[in-house]
């Protein structure tokens, strides 16, 4: 199922909370996120910031997550990226774009949906622009 090296890496633990908030890696999927990323994982937020290359995850056409994603993108001149926040609910299919190998840098916040909305409701003012 995963490959010894992703194993070895992370625990099953951190695996299950990767399964679970954004999705079904393959252990090769794993292995390229420990290596080119840098992540914080919680069982209720995690948080990713690809460091070195895109996600192999990301790039999945249409791919959609169990979870509620915040993306904050930093931009970069040089793609003429702009900075700024996006916000997925759980099941929107998207993708990553990469260009000549460029993707656009950012921060991905992954809240699991139960906890997100337990929150959320007590604040009933609060109107979201998911996209």
């Amino acid at each position: 199922m995963y490959s010894q090296k992703s194993v070895n890496i992370l625990s099953l633990a951190e695996i299950e909370i990767i399964n679970r908030l954004v999705g079904k890696f393959s252990g090769e999927q794993l292995t390229s996120l420990t290596e080119n990323t840098e992540y914080y994982l919680h069982p209720d937020i995690s948080i990713f910031i690809p460091i070195l290359k895109y996600c192999e995850y990301a790039v999945i056409p249409k791919h959609t997550h169990l979870s509620y994603m915040f993306i904050f993108e930093t931009g970069n001149e040089k793609y003429r990226a702009k900075s700024g926040m996006r916000a997925f609910y759980p099941g929107f299919p998207h993708h990553e774009v990469v260009e000549e190998g460029y993707t656009n840098r950012y921060i991905a916040l992954f809240i699991d949906k139960a906890y997100f909305e337990s929150h959320l409701k007590n604040h009933t003012n609060l109107k979201l622009k998911l996209a």
